[in-house]
């Protein structure tokens, strides 16, 4: 029967891909306040960018690491990518933190506000931005653990 089916993942999928491409109907307000939260916000996303191509560049020259390089060094290495991509998440956070001080304050309808909002959440899940630096961190702290455990 039709009235119980269960929607799919990709049903979700694709109705958060379509809100999160719909332009915004919020009405903005200019202020002081909302032009300096939205410079910190971009400044933030520049941050949480720089970092995440910082972190993409460590994994990739720990690829190219010679086989004979010791165990320690491999194993420093594997942690500092780890430590990269944290870092990445943890601007992820600050830049989505930013962006709902900047709708806060250039959004003076509760109602609108909240659904800029939920898009912009949306659309962060959808990308899976913060996600990936974590997976990213996990599995580079597990190749560390590898490589101590490695025999020279």
């Amino acid at each position: 029967m039709e009235l119980f089916r269960r929607k799919s993942f990709q049903d979700d999928a694709v109705v958060t891909f379509a809100q999160a491409l719909e332009p915004s109907t919020a009405t903005m307000v200019r202020s002081p306040e909302a032009t300096a939260a939205n410079k910190r916000f971009i400044a933030a996303q520049a941050e949480r960018q720089t970092q995440a191509t910082y972190a993409d560049d460590l994994a990739q020259a720990f690829t190219q690491l010679p086989e004979h390089s010791s165990r320690e060094s491999r194993y420093a290495s594997a942690l500092l990518v780890s430590g990269a991509y944290l870092t990445a998440y943890s601007l992820t956070i600050t830049e989505m933190k930013l962006l709902e001080v900047r709708m806060t304050l250039a959004i003076p309808d509760y109602a609108e506000r909240q659904r800029e909002m939920d898009r912009s959440q949306a659309g962060y899940a959808m990308t899976q931005v913060p996600r990936r630096f974590v997976l990213a961190a996990d599995h580079w702290r597990e190749v560390a653990e590898l490589e101590k455990l490695r025999r020279d």
